[in-house]
């Protein structure tokens, strides 16, 4: 019931720039991160309240998925069910996505995934596994989520959104005027984000040119795009993600903040001027496109000598391995849009400074 707690406005529209724009305390999770922060900051005298009876230090411990394995044996395993490669979480928002947008490659057999949900004691904690007969079903659940995320998550509208969107809040935030902190700003629901960029315009006519073209919803054209994996990929993007695939021994605040920002005004200045580089977005991949391995649930098999053990979905299912990670690495684009405002002109002349900067 608490897991969308730590949504910061609009989702995870804001994730990249709050998840690293402080390179001392990277969040490549802030909702998870600021799920427990409002529980132990504001929720647990509610939750400890006689009409809840609830112990917030508890459902905090649960949360904090770095400190899963001191967690006592049942605890555990309520921490695999609300947090893990194949949670309810998952199961949930794959269907009623689909359901909501009509895409139907997102439906799921969750209740046979529940059916076969086997708690296995390792000597100190109980871990969520599955049987193994739900190998096909797991198979099928996990295509379906990256389908999902093709058609869905990664839409090219709704990817330049989150980046305008971005775009003001980070002005926001670095402009030390306002006094406004990340956690006050990620506190806020939709509606009171909406009024307060639409109220700050004042004295930056970027911030409100930004503002003004997301409170109306002014549509950016995608102009072009590149596989960063591509052989016609140019030394600046190579590079880009070589330093991504470095996780986390880069600098993500430089790869997923500082240069999409710099992309964005090295294609202004070679094409319609720098001044008009709030007209030019950069999406690059997600951080979760570059973990380090692809991860799924545990299966339960028999050891052969009357008990059982766990072994790793993938050990199991090596083709799906194999279609995930080529389905991950077509995932891993970068994008450019403009405004459509723009004159055709205009728009011929940001795709060839993106082509020239970024490859093809």
């Amino acid at each position: 019931m608490l897991h969308d707690l730590g949504h910061g406005p609009f989702g995870h529209a804001l994730d990249k720039y709050i998840g690293f724009v402080d390179p001392g305390d990277p969040k490549p999770s802030p909702d998870k991160y600021y799920t427990v922060s409002y529980i132990e900051s504001f929720l647990g005298p509610t939750l400890e309240q006689k009409e809840v009876g609830l112990n917030g230090a508890e459902i905090a411990a649960i949360l904090r998925r770095e400190r899963r394995n001191r967690l006592p044996a049942t605890d555990a395993l309520i921490a695999d069910i609300v947090d893990s490669p194949l949670d309810a979480d998952r199961m949930d928002y794959l269907i009623r996505d689909a359901h909501m947008t009509g895409l139907s490659m997102g439906f799921t057999n969750t209740m046979a995934l529940i059916d076969r949900m086997r708690p296995y004691f390792n000597g100190r904690q109980f871990l969520l596994t599955y049987d193994v007969s739900a190998v096909p079903y797991i198979e099928h659940f996990l295509y379906a989520r990256d389908a999902m995320f093709i058609n869905c998550y990664e839409k090219p509208r709704k990817l330049v959104a989150e980046r305008i969107f971005t775009k003001v809040v980070s002005s926001v935030l670095e402009d030390a005027s306002l006094q406004i902190s990340k956690d006050d700003l990620i506190a806020l629901t939709d509606e009171q984000i909406m009024f307060l960029l639409s109220k700050i315009g004042s004295g930056s006519p970027v911030r409100t040119k930004l503002a003004q073209g997301l409170i109306l919803n002014l549509d950016y054209e995608l102009v072009h795009e590149v596989p960063v994996s591509s052989s016609d990929a140019s030394e600046l993007l190579t590079r880009w993600n070589e330093d991504a695939l470095q996780d986390s021994e880069g600098d993500p605040k430089q790869t997923y903040i500082l240069t999409p920002s710099h992309w964005e005004e090295l294609i202004a200045a070679k094409s319609v001027g720098k001044e008009q580089h709030w007209q030019v977005a950069v999406v690059v991949p997600s951080h979760e496109l570059y973990q380090a391995q692809l991860s799924a649930t545990n299966i339960l098999i028999e050891d052969g000598k009357g008990g059982f053990r766990g072994e790793p979905f993938f050990k199991l299912s090596s083709v799906m391995k194999e279609v995930l990670h080529h389905l991950m690495v077509q995932r891993r684009k970068v994008r450019v849009f403009c405004s459509s405002d723009l004159s055709p002109q205009q728009r011929n002349a940001i795709k060839r400074a993106a082509t020239e900067i970024l490859g093809r």
